[in-house]
């Protein structure tokens, strides 16, 4: 699927056009722009965006495992999106809007570290292709 190449949350203007972003490199901008955006931010997805700024300078004991959450909820999200345009797609007879490169399959690996000023996710997530696609996002700071 192809989506408008974001840099510093604009859009890219390209030789004829706005810039595209696909494959891998869409799943990578799509799910760092997730973590940053504030949950409920995109009127028309209002389930989009995170919960994570509001753990940073949270409890040390706690804040991991709730931003872990917060990430894995991202991801099931992204994936039932997919899933829901891939099927409704199909269902009239035509092709997925999606590659193997760009389907999320699930998420392989993820960890969150914290200081007083910020929270940075690095997940590695598997699409349908079997290649990884690595998220690192610092949210705050």
């Amino acid at each position: 699927m192809r989506g408008l190449a974001l840099v510093n949350g604009d859009i890219v203007v390209g030789q004829s056009g706005y810039a595209e972003v696909t494959g891998q490199a869409k799943v990578l901008q799509d799910l760092t722009v997730a973590t940053q955006e504030p949950y409920g931010s995109d009127s028309y997805h209002p389930g989009w965006g995170s919960y994570l700024s509001n753990y940073i300078g949270g409890d040390p004991s706690s804040t991991p495992s709730l931003a872990q959450s917060e990430v894995v909820r991202l991801v099931q999200n992204y994936m039932t999106v997919q899933q829901y345009n891939q099927s409704q797609a199909l269902a009239v007879g035509n092709r997925s809007p999606y590659t193997n490169d760009d389907f999320v399959t699930g998420l392989a690996s993820l960890t969150v570290s914290q200081d007083n000023s910020s929270l940075t996710v690095n997940a590695s997530l598997m699409t349908a292709s079997g290649q990884t696609v690595s998220v690192a996002s610092t949210v705050g700071g």
